[in-house]
Formats: structure tokens, sequence, C-alpha cells
């Protein structure tokens, strides 16, 4: 508890808001999948056969959430294998490992969704480039100590220093060789993920080295909450072991002082309501456009028992029958030609992806809507200007309809013209 409420304290003293606010959301993964990795790391350590049989479910599940959790745990295993000359144990641990990457390879080729009129390239999510490794490395370093408050970081890694004087002197080489794993094992991790292309297309993003700050974190802090642990006490009793939790909490909570953001005030959210807003008050029925800013309009556009906004775009996924049964249900209110937005994207590639989730015949109509504020901290580097089209089905004379409206144009084709809504 004590090193929890420290580690606390630590992140809200040298983590910058926003950062602690995007790694929350973003590094979910991370936190799960590492979790289920180091439980099934210490449970592998025994010797009854429920230990390896729930370490082995725990590594399947931990797997298919975050397939780089295999760094930390092949950097521990082969520390056990050559520190005890486990020469049998963590092998087989890594057989374990392989067989689930495996499952989970052939799960995902067979189940991995459509990914819609404009299939994404093969990404290389795996490979290491020392080319993008020599042109990344000061973006990668700018990125991860980018969030941090440089002057409370100082004084934290001061405060670790003297923690470590403080400890006796029979603990401090135990304490400083462990500290000097996680400090490798951070460096590694780091050296991996900057010579990749993925996080490289994706601009170094902190989410990506999320275990190095968390490293960072737990090497500042292990010091701090072992010397609270060693605060003397006037006398031995209970009262007296209440001290360490104590001064963490005041820590913590000091650390935390300061007004608090509710999560509906939140950067993303309110970059994106006035177009949420325009979905609900229309009655617009599907979003088209870019990934990072069609999301966050869908989740505000469900609010107050609306219930549905079917997104088409990039990693929508889902039935294609279900988006042709809402088309249906648009089409049978008979108030009008369903409607649909375009975010942040061209008009040409918004009305292939509705046209590919729903059916032929979508047109640009005149009609503005309310453009999303460009936010780059957000998610992934924006990499074209904040537009936002609008979209509907087109009313001809003389061509193929549903019986149920005249709205819908089955496999017309359209001339669509662009201009700025």
């Amino acid at each position: 508890m004590v090193l929890f409420l420290t580690m606390t304290a630590v992140t809200h003293l040298i983590v910058r808001d926003e950062k602690i606010y995007t790694m929350a959301l973003d590094s979910q993964p991370f936190a799960m999948s590492w979790a289920l990795s180091l439980g099934a790391f210490m449970l592998w350590k025994r010797n009854q056969w429920w230990a390896f049989a729930i370490a082995a479910a725990m590594v399947g599940v931990a797997a298919g959430l975050n397939q780089s959790t295999v760094l930390i745990v092949a950097f521990l295993a082969v520390l056990e294998l050559i520190r005890r000359r486990q020469w049998i144990r963590w092998p087989v641990f890594g057989g374990v490992w392989l067989f689930w990457l495996g499952v989970w390879v052939v799960l995902a080729d067979r189940n991995g969704g459509d990914p819609g009129p404009f299939p994404d390239p093969a990404a290389d999510y795996f490979g290491f480039h020392p080319s993008i490794f020599v042109g990344g490395f000061l973006s990668s370093i700018t990125s991860i100590f980018d969030g941090t408050r440089p002057i409370r970081l100082v004084g934290v890694v001061l405060a670790a220093c003297i923690a470590c004087l403080m400890l006796r002197q029979a603990l401090r080489p135990a304490l400083v060789s462990r500290l000097a794993m996680a400090v490798l094992f951070c460096a590694l991790f780091w050296c991996v993920f900057t010579g990749n292309s993925w996080v490289s297309a994706n601009g170094f993003h902190v989410r990506y080295f999320f275990p190095v700050v968390l490293g960072i974190i737990v090497v500042l802090t292990v010091p701090i909450a072992a010397a609270l642990l060693r605060i003397p006490s006037p006398r031995r009793s209970r009262l007296s072991l209440a001290i360490a939790p104590v001064i963490a909490t005041v820590l913590c909570i000091g650390a935390m002082l300061g007004p608090f953001t509710p999560p509906s005030q939140s950067v993303q959210l309110l970059a994106t309501r006035t177009t949420a807003d325009y979905i609900k008050a229309n009655d617009v029925a599907f979003l088209a456009g870019y990934f990072w800013t069609v999301w966050p309009i869908e989740l505000q556009a469900l609010e107050n028992g609306r219930t549905a906004t079917y997104v088409t775009a990039g990693k929508s996924g889902g039935d294609r029958e279900n988006y042709q049964a809402a088309l249906d249900r648009e089409l049978a209110e008979g108030d009008g030609p369903p409607k649909a937005v375009c975010v942040d994207d061209e008009m040409t590639s918004c009305i292939a992806y509705l046209e590919y989730w729903t059916r032929p015949g979508w047109r640009e109509v005149a009609g503005e809507c309310p453009v999303p504020i460009s936010n780059p901290a957000n998610g992934s580097p924006r990499s074209r200007p904040a537009d936002c089209w609008s979209s509907a089905l087109p009313d001809r004379p003389g061509a193929p309809r549903l019986a149920v409206s005249p709205a819908l144009i089955l496999g017309a084709p359209v001339e669509v013209s662009l201009s700025r809504g």
C-alpha cells in the first residue's frame, strides 16, 4: 500500500496532466496484459500443477491483449534461467508463450474483421529497423520526457538518491542491482520500440513507451517507499506501523491537490462536441471520416438515450447486414433521405466507406456542419486539415428504388462535387 500510494504521488508530481490523461486512455492494454504476464511469471516459479495451469491460462489472455508483454517476460525468464540455473522450467514457459502467440495469429487471421474498401497495407508490427532507430532517436526521447515537469523530476530524483542513503547498508546492493535491471529493461524496451516502423508512423507517441514511463516511476518510487518504512518510531506498537502509510497518504493527496477536470470536459470531447450536437439535432444516422475524430463524436452522439449512430470509417468493422438494416430503418421513417456527415476526410473516401457498408447511391448535398477543433495531441498526429462535409442519398427520377421510399438509388452512378462545408 505504501508503494502504491507513493507511486501515485510521484506520478502526479512529475507527469503532466495531459500525459496522464492520454496514457490512461491509450495504455489500457499495457496495464491489463502486464499484470497478467507478471502474475503468470510469479505462478510459474511455483511447483504446483495448478499454478502452471493458471499461469498458462493467464499467458493466453495476456498474449491476446498485447503481444509486447513477451518482452518483459522474456527478460525476467532469462534472468531466472541464468540466476537459478533452471534450464527446463523457463524454456518451457517460453514454449507456452510461443504456443499462445501462434493461436492468436491464427485467430486474428480468421476473425480479423472487414477492413472496408481501403485495406491497410501490411503493418510491420514486430520488426526492428536500425535506420528508423537512428532517425527516431531524439523524437522518442523527446516524446517520453516532454510530458514531465522538469523541476519536479529533478527534485524527485534527488529525493530518491537521499532515500537510498537512508537505507541500511546491507540492503543497498540488492536494491541497486534490481533498480539497475529495471533501468536496463527500460533501455532495451525503448530501443526495440524506437526502431519499430509502426511506432515511427504514429509519431513516436508516448503511449507506445508506457512501460518506460512506468519503469522510471518505479525506479524513483521504490527507494522513497523503502525509506518511509524505515522511519524510526518512538515505540514499537501497532500505532507505529501506521506512520509510513499515513505519510504516503498525505504525499498522495498533496500531489493531487488542484483543479480536477471531469471526463465530460476532456480535451477530445470538447474538440468534437459541436459536431456531435449537430448530429443529434439533425437526426444524422451515419458518420464517416478520420479515425481519431469520428469515434469521440460517436460516443457523444449516443448520449441521452439515442439508439445508434453508425460509423463507416477505418476500423469500423462489424456486420454489413446491420448497417444495411439501419439504412432500411431510416428509409422507413419517411422523414426525408437518410443523412451522413463526413469529418476530417475527403468526400470521395467517406462516400466509398458509406457505400461499402450500406448501399451505393450516396451523394454530397448543400449544408454546413461544425468543424471539429484540430488537436494533434490527442491520438495520432493529424495528417489532413479539419473539414466537415454533408452527404445524403439522392432522389433521381427513373432510377431503381426501394419500394418503401424514393430516397435510395441502388447501383446508380453518381457525380461528386467537392466543396468546403
